[in-house]
């Protein structure tokens, strides 16, 4: 019998997707855009939307975890902060042009997130 095969029973499980919202409809999302109904969830909602089709923009990665932070996730937070310092890491390596003054930015802004996270993190511990 091979090992890698689904159990039975675990195809009857209802699946946990409570960590990901629906997706706003359009009105929501014109509102939220306004600032008129803001909603974290649909704003967690678009920047894991954002960083799914652009992985590679680490200013994504700085607003979702600073939303994180925003809703006392700091595990969550640090990650993206993490994940935001790699890549402007890389951007500013890459970037002769501008002197990578954009990614500096965003780095900076990585590492603020990134500390304040790991000091709430701890203070949450104590």
């Amino acid at each position: 019998m091979d090992d890698r095969r689904v159990p039975d029973d675990a195809m009857n499980e209802p699946e946990n997707d409570s960590a990901i919202p629906e997706a706003p409809t359009l009105r929501d999302r014109v509102l939220d855009f306004l600032g008129m109904k803001p909603d974290t969830s649909r704003r967690l909602y678009a920047l894991t939307h954002a960083i799914t089709v652009a992985p590679d923009a680490a200013v994504n990665y700085v607003l979702r975890g600073e939303l994180y932070l925003e809703r006392g996730q700091f595990t969550r937070a640090a990650e993206d902060f993490a994940a935001a310092l790699e890549i402007a890491e890389k951007e500013m390596r890459q970037d002769t042009q501008s002197l990578g003054v954009l990614a500096q930015t965003i780095q900076d802004r990585a590492l603020t997130g990134y500390e304040t996270a790991i000091r709430q993190q701890k203070r949450k511990v104590e």
